[in-house]
């Protein structure tokens, strides 16, 4: 009898696909993905500044095209003749620096406001300039020669408050050719009483073109003679034979 040979059988080898490996593969990439978008949402966009609490490195906001408030003097280059209201009543207003020695004359716009400088002008206010007073005040008389409290004579003298006027410089007499020449050539400095002091040819032009009833403000402002400047000034020269004449009368 043939003798059986015995073998031991080996195990069957799986050759089979396992799906366990491959759902675990898909979780991970699952969980990849998702991750990394999730985190880049907290990101900032490409080109867009982090926002922290420093409002300096926020961006500036757009320039805002809402025009802005117009400035209380008119600054326009046109002729300023073309802007006042020549036909008003009161188509000027007359603003004294006190501080500076110079006054400015305000034209009166078509909507009734005075902030078109129009001249300016050197003048002398009291000293010390505590003699001539702070505040708001109305012209009323009005005379072409008049004698002041120390027996001087001024030209084209305003009243504006008592025994406080607007005038010339002052002269011995009644008389164009005997002018003080001294007090002229310190226009723009206080050395009045207390009364506001003007070459000829300015206080003259106030005198025709400003009727009694025209505002006068005094105020100080030592930086800021006003918008157009003070002006130069006129010296006469003592040894001048014409010294007792005012140069702008």
């Amino acid at each position: 009898m043939p003798k059986i040979r015995s073998e031991k059988k080996q195990p069957k080898k799986n050759t089979g696909f396992s799906i366990f490996p491959f759902i675990l593969l898909c979780a991970v990439i699952t969980m990849l993905f998702y991750g990394c978008s999730a985190a880049d949402e907290s990101l900032p966009a490409a080109n867009t500044p982090a926002l922290t609490s420093d409002t300096e490195s926020v961006p500036a906001p757009a320039e805002s095209t809402t025009p802005t408030a117009k400035p209380s003097v008119e600054t326009t280059t046109e002729n300023p003749e073309a802007l006042i209201d020549f036909d008003a009543k009161y188509p000027f207003l007359i603003k004294i620096n006190r501080a500076a020695g110079t006054t400015t004359i305000y034209g009166r716009n078509q909507k009734g406001v005075y902030n078109i400088p129009y001249k300016a002008f050197r003048c002398s206010v009291g000293n010390p300039i505590s003699y001539t007073p702070l505040g708001k005040f109305k012209t009323s008389d009005m005379y072409s020669w008049c004698l002041m409290v120390d027996g001087s004579y001024a030209q084209y003298a305003i009243r504006i408050d008592g025994q406080i006027m607007l005038h010339s410089v002052c002269y011995h007499s009644m008389n164009p050719g005997d002018l003080k020449y001294e007090d002229f050539n310190k226009l723009g400095s206080p050395c009045s009483l207390g009364c506001i002091r003007f070459a000829c040819g300015d206080i003259k032009w106030i005198y025709d073109n400003c009727r009694p009833g025209t505002t006068v403000v005094i105020y100080d402002d030592k930086d800021n003679p006003g918008p157009l400047g003070k002006p130069k000034q006129i010296k006469i020269n003592p040894d001048s034979p014409n010294r007792g004449w005012d140069p702008t009368d």
